[in-house]
């Protein structure tokens, strides 16, 4: 039930910014998810550096993080 609550949190946030930074296309879209994607990896390489994460379960994490805001923006810029 917590993981629903917190998809829909995130698509709300995905919204917000698509919807701020104007964008109305799909590849618009899709860029701003694919940099949020990024900048949550970035915490994810942080964790590994220090030993905390292996590294297959880091790039996993990587993986979906990147893939699942991507389409996010993208679903959003392209019914925007």
């Amino acid at each position: 039930m917590i993981s629903v609550i917190v998809a829909f949190i995130s698509s709300i946030f995905i919204a917000i910014l698509v919807q701020a930074t104007s964008s109305n296309s799909l590849l618009e879209g899709a860029a701003i998810g694919g940099i949020i994607g990024i900048l949550i990896s970035i915490v994810y390489l942080k964790n590994s550096l220090f030993g905390l994460v292996n590294k297959r379960n880091f790039l996993i994490a990587i993986g979906d993080h990147f893939i699942i805001f991507t389409l996010l923006g993208a679903l959003h810029g392209l019914f925007v």
